[in-house]
């Protein structure tokens, strides 16, 4: 797991209220169904898979232990074999435009096999987060959700990044954000910083969840 120290500042709050429309609704928890329905209610919505197949989805939260789920990051290829990506927003925000994809990643339309919102299922998505939470060290509590990850895996743009590529296989992973129990906080020089962890877990093809050993 990795450890990691941010400054608790008053500049988070101004930062959480400037990105709320007024008259949005309250923060979505990121281990809940519901939130990520909001998520895949937002992909369907906003993406036209007759024009574009979907390779890449990542859906996180608003900043580091805010437990908000805030926004899906999705990374898509068109018949041209034009790569974008394009982030949208679960607060009611636009989404932003469509960006130039990845120049480490050369996916062919065709041979691409997409991942269909539709197929998306909240209900074992928060099963998914459930387990894994299970799988945490004792002495330490969760705290949010950091991001949860759909990508395909896809031609790269040379013959060195293409190796250990399992082209079309379809990888999901998740990022607790954790901390250790009566150690949440360290001060120094008049300054507090918010001590937490991170960890990986993947999910495999039949639903089972493994916490990544770093």
């Amino acid at each position: 797991m990795k450890r990691i120290s941010t400054l608790l500042i008053a500049a988070a709050a101004l930062l959480a209220a400037a990105c709320t429309r007024p008259g949005a609704s309250g923060t979505r928890p990121t281990d809940s169904a519901e939130s990520y329905a909001r998520a895949v209610e937002e992909l369907a919505r906003r993406i036209d898979t007759q024009r574009f197949k979907i390779y890449g989805i990542r859906i996180a939260e608003r900043e580091a232990l805010s437990d908000d789920l805030f926004q899906v990051t999705v990374q898509l290829v068109n018949a041209e074999d034009q790569t974008f990506t394009q982030t949208l927003f679960l607060n009611g925000m636009e989404p932003s435009n469509l960006s130039e994809g990845s120049l480490r990643d050369a996916p062919r339309y065709a041979a691409t096999r997409g991942i269909d919102p539709a197929a998306l299922d909240p209900a074992a998505i928060a099963a998914q987060i459930a387990r894994a939470r299970e799988l945490l060290p004792e002495g330490y509590t969760y705290r949010s959700v950091g991001a949860y990850c759909i990508d395909e895996e896809v031609p790269a743009s040379s013959a060195f990044l293409n190796r250990n590529r399992q082209i079309g296989r379809q990888n999901t992973s998740l990022t607790l954000l954790f901390t250790e129990d009566g150690k949440e906080t360290e001060s120094s020089g008049g300054r507090t910083a918010t001590i937490y962890y991170e960890a990986t877990a993947r999910v495999a093809d039949d639903g089972a969840v493994v916490l990544e050993e770093n």
